[in-house]
C-alpha cells in the first residue's frame, strides 16, 4: 500500500521551500499520489478483471471500472473484522442471529476515496501547474510555472483529502460467489465475481500477453458459459475452417496484416482488419 503520511510530509516539505520551482514539483507529487492511490485499488481487483475489459489508463476510468466489474465498494470505507467461533459438534452451523453474537476484533480498514473530487483535483493540478500556459495574445507573458497561489491552493486541497486517506490499513476488492474457467489460449484461470456477470458481457482473460476474451451466456443464477469470440475464415487452398481469436483482430491498425497459417495445410494468409471487415487471402503455400 502507499505510505500516504510519508506523501503527505513529501508534498508539505516542497510547498515550505515556496518557490515557483517547488510548488510545481508539488502539484506533481499530488498527481502521482492520486494515480498510485486509484491504481493500487485496481491492482487488486486484477485477478477478477482484465485490464483489457478497464476501457483506459485515467485514474477514474479505471476505479470506475473495477466499481462495474468486481466490487462496488471499492472506494468505500470498509473495516474488516473476525471472530473466533466456538467449538461446534459435527455438522453443527451457526446461524446469523448466533454469528452477530461473537466477538469481533477489527484487524484492518479500507479508507474511502472521494473519486469525484480527486478526479477534479488531478486535472485542476496539472491545467495549474504541469502545462506551460498557452499565449492568446502576442503581448502576454510566457512563464515556465504557473501561478504560484493557485498551485498552493490546489495542493492543500489535495492534501486534505490525502489526509483523510492516510489511516487506511487495508485494501479489500469484495467478497461474493465466483465463477470460473480455464483460458483456451494461455490455461490461466478466467475468475470472474458471478454478481457482476451479465448475459452476453464480454471478458478477456486476465493474462495481459493472452489475446483471447469470451462472450457470456448466463444459464442459470450464478450458472454461465464462457464463448469464445472468434474470426473464422476458410482456406482457400484445402477449405479447413480456421479461427483467431477477435482481440487479435481489434487490436490490429486499419490496413495492418499479419501472416497467419492454416492449421490444415499450413498454407499462409495474410489477415487484416479494414474498416472492421476481416479479409483472409492466400499469399503462399506451406511446406
Amino acid at each position: 500500500m502507499l505510505d500516504v503520511k510519508k506523501r503527505i510530509q513529501v508534498i508539505s516539505a516542497l510547498l515550505e521551500q515556496g518557490t515557483p520551482e517547488s510548488t510545481s514539483y508539488a502539484a506533481l507529487e499530488c498527481r502521482l499520489a492520486i494515480e498510485y492511490l486509484c491504481y493500487e485499488r485496481m491492482q487488486m481487483a486484477l485477478d477478477l478483471a482484465s485490464y483489457a475489459d478497464m476501457g483506459g489508463w485515467q485514474p477514474n476510468k479505471v476505479v470506475r471500472a473495477v466499481e462495474e466489474l468486481v466490487d462496488e465498494d471499492i472506494t468505500s470505507l470498509v473495516t474488516l473484522s473476525i471472530a473466533r467461533e466456538p467449538k461446534l459438534l459435527p455438522g453443527q452451523v451457526l446461524s446469523l442471529a448466533e454469528r452477530e453474537k461473537l466477538e469481533y476484533h477489527p484487524i484492518g480498514t479500507q479508507a474511502p476515496l472521494d473519486l469525484k473530487k480527486l478526479t477534479k483535483l488531478w486535472n485542476a493540478l496539472a491545467s495549474s501547474a504541469l502545462h506551460v500556459q498557452v499565449p492568446k495574445l502576442r503581448t502576454d507573458h510566457l512563464s515556465i510555472y504557473g501561478d504560484v497561489s493557485r498551485i498552493t491552493e490546489k495542493v492543500h486541497q489535495c492534501l486534505t483529502e490525502l489526509r483523510k486517506i492516510g489511516d487506511g490499513s487495508l485494501l479489500s476488492n469484495g467478497f461474493g460467489p465466483e465463477v470460473s474457467i480455464t483460458c483456451y489460449g494461455c490455461g490461466h484461470p478466467v475468475r470472474r465475481r458471478a454478481e457482476r456477470l451479465t448475459d452476453k458481457q464480454t471478458v478477456s482473460c486476465v493474462n495481459p500477453d493472452c489475446p483471447e476474451s469470451y462472450t457470456v451466456e448466463k444459464v442459470a443464477v450464478n450458472d454461465f458459459t464462457f464463448d469464445r469470440r472468434l474470426v473464422f475464415f476458410d482456406c482457400v487452398d484445402c477449405g479447413t475452417l480456421n479461427n483467431l481469436p477477435w482481440r487479435k483482430v481489434e487490436k490490429m491498425k486499419v490496413f495492418e496484416v499479419s501472416d497467419v497459417a492454416c492449421s490444415g495445410c499450413n498454407v499462409l494468409h495474410k489477415i487484416g482488419a479494414q474498416l472492421g471487415i476481416v479479409k483472409a487471402e492466400v499469399t503462399g503455400t506451406g511446406d
